[in-house]
Order: C-alpha cells, then structure tokens, then sequence
C-alpha cells in the first residue's frame, strides 16, 4: 500500500513509514505533508489551529464569530482567546455594547456620568439609562435636585438633602 486512506496522511511505502490521522478537526489533509486543506469550524492555518479573524474561542472546539457591536465596537475583530472587541473610547464590554465605567447612557453615546457628588451615592452611572444612584431624598438623571419634601443639596450639605420635616400643625405646607 503506497499511500494513505482519506483522513490520513504519511509514507507508508518509506521503511518505517506510517499513516497518521489528518489534525485538521475532521477536515482533509494532504496525503503526503498532512497539511489542513479545508479547516472547518471557522480556522485557518497549517493544522487549523487558530482562528480566523473575525472569530474567537479554542480552534479544537470550533470557533465562534466576535459579534462586536456596532455602536461601540471600531471593528469586528477580536482577541481570538478570550473575544475581547476593540471599543471606542467610553464604550466597554466584550462586545463593546455597553459604555465603559464612568459613562452612561448607550442611546446618547455613552457621555460622562457626571453625577451630582452630593446628590449621589457613587460617582458611576447606570451603563445604559445613564442614571446616576441617587441618595436619600436627591432625585434626577445625576442626582441633582431635592425631591418634594427635602432642601438644602449644596456643599454645604455633602450628605444630599434634608427631610423639611415641617410640623404639621404649625405650616402651611410640608413643603
């Protein structure tokens, strides 16, 4: 027998000469170098080892497309370990389809949270709303202004606002 059967390669008619399993993932190989001819499951190279670009994962269980987000994404190519895009600046995320940490608010581009630091609990904003986590008695999109029945957010007050706390027999309002 002179050469191998499909899915192998080698010399067998060499002394000490074999055939070997094609290490393409399934796919042929030349008969004689064992070369990959036709890698699947989206890889490429000498034994279907890596990836192709534009796709991620272990090239022994097939690799998946980097789906990069449009929005956030520069383009759709990744890191062919672990699927990370390449995002714009203020976007994050694998997939680049959330804004990155200090930004909120994906429908608007991801601007700065620019919470109101009285007002809010943390200077970070909700990645896609924008909104920033108020304290007590602040309330807005950054935390900005008192809600009905509180006053004071300024510097002078750091901790947000203060309860009115009007005397009910003696006002007008509690407001």
């Amino acid at each position: 027998h002179s050469s191998c059967d499909d899915g192998y390669y080698g010399n067998p008619s060499e002394p000490g000469g074999s055939c070997l399993p094609c290490p393409c993932h399934g796919g042929p190989c030349d008969g004689r170098s064992g070369e990959c001819i036709d890698c699947v499951g989206n890889t490429e190279g000498w034994r279907c080892e890596r990836c192709k670009s534009g796709y991620w994962g272990l090239p022994d269980d097939g690799c998946e497309p980097c789906s990069c987000a449009e929005v956030g994404a520069l383009e759709n190519v990744c890191d062919v370990i672990t699927g990370q895009c390449i995002c714009k600046p203020r976007y994050g995320g694998r997939r680049c389809d959330e804004c990155d940490s200090g930004y909120g608010n994906l429908d608007l581009e991801c601007p700065p949270c620019e919470c109101n630091v009285n007002g809010s609990s943390s200077e970070v904003c909700h990645k896609v709303s924008g909104h920033c986590e108020c304290r007590l008695g602040t309330e807005g999109a950054k935390c900005d202004r008192c809600a009905e029945e509180f006053f004071g957010l300024s510097e002078e007050f750091p901790d947000g606002c203060e309860a009115c706390n009007c005397h009910v027999q003696g006002s007008l309002n509690r407001i």
